[in-house]
């Protein structure tokens, strides 16, 4: 069994597929550490056509899990799948699922990279990993995930959100929420 993190994010449809993906997520894996959500804009102003690209919403999920890494990435790609991702999105994502962390892993093997390049480089992805996982560390290192955003350069704007997930209301005033 890993502890494992990962991304989730989405700009087409976000509360209808957030949801879906954390009802899938809670179905096979168990109980959740559900980060709160962050609305930050689009990296692309305008998809092919020019019409403009919606907000993300991004959170951080932590699970137990008990598959290898190279099965989840699997099993993450047809949840994406099931929420109608495709590739290439034009800047119009359903869903999106990274796996950010599996224990302390560090490995570099086809699509997996661990730990994920994202949680040094995204506001959107460490955010809400500090915001749960704080007081770990980054693999190989002893920087915290609350020291590393406390020290990062670039702080995008990311407004957090409340979001309603089933009956459960998913907030900053509730972060590290076991759901």
């Amino acid at each position: 069994m890993a502890q494992v993190y990962l991304s989730l994010g989405s700009n087409c449809q976000r509360e209808q597929h957030l949801s879906n993906a954390l009802d899938r997520l809670n179905e096979r894996f168990g109980e959740l550490v559900v980060s709160p959500v962050y609305q930050s804009s689009a990296t692309t102003l305008a998809d092919a056509q020019g019409s403009p690209i919606a907000d993300y919403y991004n959170l951080v999920v932590g699970l137990i899990c008990d598959i290898s890494p190279c099965e989840l990435v699997n099993w993450n790609r047809q949840l994406e799948a099931c929420e109608d991702r495709r590739r290439p999105d034009n800047g119009r994502v359903t869903l999106d699922v990274d796996l950010l962390l599996y224990d302390n892993l560090c490995m570099s093997e086809g699509e997996i990279v661990l730990p994920g390049a994202d949680i040094l480089t995204r506001a959107y992805v460490l955010r809400p990993l500090a915001d749960i996982a704080g007081a770990h560390c980054y693999p190989a290192t002893e920087n915290t995930y609350q020291t590393l955003w406390e020290h990062f350069a670039k702080k995008p704007l990311l407004t957090p959100v409340d979001f309603v997930w089933g009956e459960r209301v998913i907030s900053t005033a509730a972060i590290g929420l076991m759901l």
